[in-house]
């Protein structure tokens, strides 16, 4: 199996490599002062893979070529099928990417096109912006945090650290959702009236106070990232590395879920590396459920942040959805 490991482990290298470039571009750019409460925030990008991510390739190096040696040798096919498995899963993670970032970077790529147009109103992850816009950010209207009562949004950095901090002391952040989409046909909720706590104004109001602060903050981050001197370089490096993330998700499920498939072939033909297989699959398994863990994370905190105005499909829809299949 000597080419199996080798094949492997080449993988499995650049992947973790993958992991750590975007991260430390993000320190790099934002400081050390600053990176980790961006970070804590997209936990589920920015601090599981290069550290639990790393554990789960460390566990899932034995599965993973035993099943690259089983299609190699023992599956009718197994070579064409594990050609085009793999390619299949390069090719989705290629444009789940893209669909992600904004960024097609493979056909930026061969058009040499490292600057590519971004749709009109786009609302950018806060690591996507410029840091000087998002470290010497005064709040709306400019300065305004020398009298809390007078902003119509924060500064960027005070929100999100103060956002952490409350994190920390709770198991969610659920309560401080407000429902900002109301059935038009229905009576407004009365929870509306409630005074509940708004990252975006960082004091007490009404749902619909809150409401118009959350739109406003993703109103103005758009702003901020219409023209590319307003992009970070942490986005552009990170448009490089994701579709290395996905892959290294979508092909962590099928391990999985194919060697419990082939369950009956590998008793026949790997006996001896059966104990290794399963430890290394359970505690693959394990270390993966915290990535379901920090995604809901995320998505908590976008969502008292941004509100519904992302405009994200991922905030929308593919959070959930990836949170659900991976949990399982």
């Amino acid at each position: 199996m000597i080419g199996s490991r080798i094949f492997v482990a080449f993988v499995f290298t650049i992947l973790a490599a993958s992991f750590y470039v975007s991260t430390y571009m993000l320190i790099h750019e934002f400081g050390m002062q600053n990176w980790y409460a961006i970070a804590a925030i997209y936990s589920h990008h920015f601090l599981f893979f290069p550290t639990i991510g790393v554990l789960a390739l460390i566990a899932f190096y034995t599965p993973a070529t035993i099943f690259v040696d089983l299609y190699w040798h023992h599956v009718k096919h197994g070579r064409l099928r594990l050609f085009v498995g793999f390619t299949a899963i390069v090719c989705i993670a290629i444009y789940l990417a893209a669909l992600l970032s904004g960024r097609n970077v493979v056909i930026n790529f061969l058009l040499q096109n490292n600057n590519p147009p971004f749709a009109e109103g786009v609302v950018p992850a806060i690591w996507e912006l410029h840091p000087d816009n998002v470290l010497n950010d005064q709040g709306s209207p400019e300065n305004c945090a020398t009298n809390d009562l007078l902003c119509a949004r924060q500064p960027i950095m005070r929100s999100i650290k103060i956002l952490r901090k409350v994190s920390m002391s709770r198991t969610g952040l659920t309560a401080f959702s407000r429902n900002c989409l109301s059935d038009p046909l229905l009576e407004p909720p009365q929870s509306n009236k409630l005074l509940r706590y708004c990252f975006p104004l960082l004091r007490k109001v009404n749902a619909q106070t809150c409401c118009f602060a959350q739109k406003h903050f993703s109103s103005q981050l758009s702003d901020l990232f219409k023209e590319e001197k307003q992009h970070s370089k942490t986005g552009y490096v990170d448009a490089r590395t994701l579709p290395f993330k996905i892959f290294f998700m979508l092909i962590i499920l099928a391990i999985g879920v194919l060697l419990a498939g082939w369950r009956s072939k590998l008793d026949r033909f790997y006996e001896s590396y059966m104990p290794g297989i399963e430890n290394g699959v359970l505690i693959g398994a394990t270390a993966m459920l915290f990535w379901p863990v920090t995604n809901q994370a995320f998505l908590q905190s976008a969502a008292v942040l941004y509100g519904p105005y992302s405009g994200s499909v991922y905030q929308d829809v593919l959070g959930q959805v990836f949170s659900i299949i991976f949990g399982l």
